[in-house]
């Protein structure tokens, strides 16, 4: 048999797709089913109980997909944004929503919208939604020295959904966080907003990697000529020193000996 979930919830099932087996069980009395899905359910358990820290967040794609579209560099047609946009339509919905789609930062020659912008659409997309979201916080490789507004856009702003500057990584978008976008939605708006943006996060980060591209070759993990010859320098430097050590030890061992000797 097999079963489905989503990806944010891979970490508290330790999944990572190479052949895993589970267990599964059926409880059989409607009180046993309803204290499962209550006290067992995905959505309830959000956050570790050992440290109150969010254990099911973004991972792996969601979380490339969220830095590369959330770059200085990054941006998009009306075209690719209505096609990204469209992902998060449910169609086994029986209430369908109107998504709220930003203004163009860029109007002439031709409308262009940041990536940045689209992650409104993560937080809150619906015209009838009442979330708002303010968040100040850094990213994972920010220098405190730099401040806030850094043209290294290391320092993350949020003000009522709207992304202002700071590109998102696994410290906004990842588990083990509390400066995250999910717990911050999970501890301000409840669990059910929460969920609902890891859904629209994951929907829209596959679209938008299989349009852009995203690969590695043997070239991006193969250590250039300057790596490897610091590792050389350094394996030297510790072998002279280990013998240089071992010398220091073998003389100290003769001279305690000659000493006991004519003692």
């Amino acid at each position: 048999m097999k079963f489905r979930f989503n990806e944010c919830a891979c970490t508290p099932y330790n999944a990572d797709f190479d052949g895993d087996e589970m267990n599964v069980h059926f409880p059989q009395t409607y009180e046993a089913k309803a204290e499962s899905s209550l006290l067992m359910g995905v959505k309830h358990n959000l956050v570790s109980p050992r440290a109150g820290q969010p254990l099911i967040a973004a991972i792996q794609d969601f979380i490339t997909a969220g830095h590369l579209l959330t770059k200085k560099d990054t941006f998009l047609t009306h075209s690719e944004v209505q096609r990204i946009s469209a992902t998060l339509l449910d169609i086994t919905d029986i209430n369908q929503r109107k998504i709220r789609l930003p203004p163009p930062a860029i109007i002439w020659p031709i409308k262009l919208w940041t990536g940045k912008q689209l992650i409104e659409l993560v937080i809150a997309p619906f015209v009838d939604s009442n979330v708002r979201l303010n968040l100040s916080t850094k990213n994972k490789i920010h220098n405190p020295d730099d401040g806030e507004f850094t043209h290294k856009d290391t320092y993350v702003i949020i003000r009522n959904n709207q992304l202002l500057c700071g590109s998102l990584d696994k410290t906004l978008l990842g588990s083990e966080s509390k400066t995250s976008i999910f717990y911050t939605l999970l501890r301000d708006w409840g669990e059910q907003h929460a969920i609902d943006a890891m859904w629209r996060l994951a929907r829209f980060s596959g679209v938008y990697l299989s349009n852009r591209g995203f690969s590695i070759g043997i070239g991006d993990v193969r250590p250039n000529q300057q790596l490897l010859d610091e590792k050389r320098i350094l394996l030297e430097n510790g072998y002279k020193t280990c013998d240089q050590l071992n010398k220091t030890m073998k003389m100290e061992k003769a001279e305690n000996k000659t000493r006991f000797w004519l003692g």
